[in-house]
């Protein structure tokens, strides 16, 4: 399936493959979040092109998304993987939940 990324966002989403986000894309499925959803977040929300995504990145690539305010909540907390739940500007809640999926341990 074509995905309409070029090579080097798909670059991108591989090297995130290779890090402890990536453990965020395999509880989004959990969550029923598209895993391209999430990858799309990972390439096109860093504004800055530091190869971080803060917290306002994160909100600002979500509002411009078009999701519900649960995949946006879901989102944000998979993007602001070390963020805690209190943060998650679209839902506490459901950022709590998702945050203890992320961190069992925590």
């Amino acid at each position: 399936a074509k995905t309409g990324w070029t090579d080097a966002q798909k670059l991108t989403a591989l090297e995130y493959i290779s890090t402890p986000t990536y453990s965020a894309g395999k509880v989004g499925r959990d969550y029923q979040i598209p895993v391209q959803r999430y990858l799309e977040g990972l390439t096109k929300a860093d504004a800055d092109e530091s190869g971080n995504i803060n917290q306002g990145e994160a909100e600002a690539w979500l509002d411009r998304s078009g999701l519900d305010w649960e995949s946006k909540a879901y989102l944000w907390q998979m993007l602001c993987y070390s963020s805690k739940w209190k943060n998650n500007p679209y839902s506490t809640t459901l950022g709590e939940d998702i945050w203890h999926s992320l961190h069992p341990d925590g």
